[in-house]
């Protein structure tokens, strides 16, 4: 069986409140369905990749929101996390960023092969390597922010017509799948 195969049954179905771990505490998963939905599609992954030899250490943590009005939201946040951590693990060679950029687009092309276009999820991922480097990768409207003196800010641009163009709409421009 596959990694992503593993990770995909390790992440929680739709419905209250869950976290649970890799069989190697590798990994964590987690969602809360919070107070006003019946269906969560919201998956957050925490994923702790060891440096070997010369290598650093990664924390990288990721967030997969389903796209509401689209096939199996909750599916595609799943398959989302899952290909994204199954490439990064497989890949741990790789520089970080290209890293983070590849990883998207492989979970891009697993969403989509499954999905045909029919489903899909934002993704959010903080990045941080045991020699200092932080960064972050954002597709769609789930954003990352950083807290500021006088309180939080955004470092991302919604991947809308509206925050990108000025154009009226709300409609996504990008997101995974």
């Amino acid at each position: 069986m596959s990694f992503e195969k593993l990770l995909l049954r390790r992440m929680v179905t739709p419905g209250g409140r869950h976290v649970r771990t890799s069989p190697n505490g590798g990994a964590v998963f987690g969602t809360d369905i919070g107070a006003s939905r019946r269906e969560n599609q919201d998956r957050l992954c925490g994923l702790l990749i060891h440096g070997q030899q010369d290598r650093p250490s990664r924390f990288y943590a990721a967030l997969a929101d389903g796209m509401g009005g689209m096939s199996d939201g909750a599916g595609c946040a799943s398959l989302t996390l899952a290909s994204f951590a199954d490439f990064l693990i497989a890949n741990r060679q790789y520089p970080l960023r290209r890293g983070l950029e590849d990883a998207a687009k492989h979970a891009n092309r697993r969403v989509h092969s499954v999905y045909g276009g029919r489903g899909g999820a934002t993704l959010s991922v903080i990045a941080i390597e045991s020699g200092g480097a932080i960064i972050g990768l954002n597709v769609g409207d789930s954003r990352i922010y950083t807290r500021q003196a006088l309180g939080w800010a955004s470092e991302t641009v919604d991947d809308t017509l509206e925050a990108r163009f000025g154009a009226e709409g709300r409609g996504l421009i990008q997101f995974i799948g």
